[in-house]
């Protein structure tokens, strides 16, 4: 299974200087798992606390 989401702005992460952001990108984010059914991946992303919503 495969879940993806995209970030329009990098400002989310607080490592990341405001002040110093000379322009504000974006990210894809893609999570690829090894299990065998939607079902089992599902669970395992909730386990790791994945804020996803089916």
């Amino acid at each position: 299974m495969s879940a993806t989401s995209g970030l329009k702005e990098q400002i989310i992460f607080p490592e990341i200087e405001y002040d110093k952001i000379e322009k504000l990108r974006g990210m894809n984010i893609a999570i690829t798992t090894t299990a065998q059914t939607d079902e089992e991946a599902r669970e395992l992303l909730r386990l790791m606390g994945a804020p996803f919503v089916s």
